[in-house]
């Protein structure tokens, strides 16, 4: 009995041992990862279960997409231009990984936000070499329009040091 993945059969003998790395193949493909873990109920009670998070692999993909970008050299942009193109990635990004557990994004928006304010420190030169005011800038920013960033309409707004 052949399967999808290469190389691969089925022997009666170790079938469910190859159903489980069959599993596994499958959920490093569909960039979700599924973990053990011990979960408390509100009446104290624990149970184990399957949750649904973010795989590594996804966020460092995620992570390499804002690298590569290279957003504090963008210093000809506003931030609405910015905002203009980074709102369709994150919105899918929220859509897609974050439908089961949002909170696993939130690294991702802290390394999203230390990109702005490394872009706000080249662009502005009163904010050169000065990494606190200018994450102290992007905060009143975000608190006065929240609708410049997906995240921070969201409220996921966090720390910009």
């Amino acid at each position: 009995m052949s399967c999808i993945l290469p190389r691969l059969r089925l022997s009666t003998a170790k079938t469910p041992t190859a159903k489980v790395s069959i599993q596994y193949a499958l959920l490093i493909f569909w960039v979700t990862r599924f973990g053990l873990v011990r979960l408390e109920t509100a009446m104290v009670s624990y149970f184990l279960a399957f949750p649904l998070a973010l795989s590594r692999l996804a966020l460092k993909s995620m992570a390499s997409t804002l690298r590569k970008s290279q957003l504090r050299n963008w210093t000809h942009c506003t931030i609405d231009d910015i905002g203009k193109r980074f709102n369709p990635v994150l919105r899918g990004w929220i859509n897609y990984y974050g439908r089961y557990r949002p909170s696993a994004l939130h690294a991702l928006f802290r390394l999203f936000n230390r990109a702005l304010v490394s872009w706000v420190m080249a662009k502005y030169r009163r904010f050169r070499n000065k990494k606190t005011r200018a994450g102290q800038y992007l905060a009143r920013i975000a608190e006065a329009r929240p609708e410049l960033f997906v995240h921070w309409h969201m409220g996921i707004r966090g720390a910009f040091v």
